[in-house]
């Protein structure tokens, strides 16, 4: 986790354990809408629809990821 994250409250969750609780489709609306009141943002405005869906799966694939595919 990086030392920033401690900061925040509620403090993130870390992907690499907690993806494969959620649904491709629930990590795209959070990616396109974030969480209110959290440190989550939306990304809606800024990335269109097919990179939040490249996000999604990234996010999706990371648990499984080597060192070297994440790099």
């Amino acid at each position: 986790r990086a030392e920033w994250a401690l900061g925040l409250l509620p403090l993130p969750p870390r992907l690499t354990e907690h993806a494969e609780e959620w649904q491709a489709k629930e990590i795209f609306w959070l990616a396109k809408h974030g969480i209110k009141a959290t440190a989550m943002p939306s990304f809606g405005a800024t990335h269109d629809d097919a990179t939040l869906w490249n996000i999604a799966a990234f996010v999706k694939r990371l648990p499984g990821m080597t060192k070297q595919e994440y790099a």
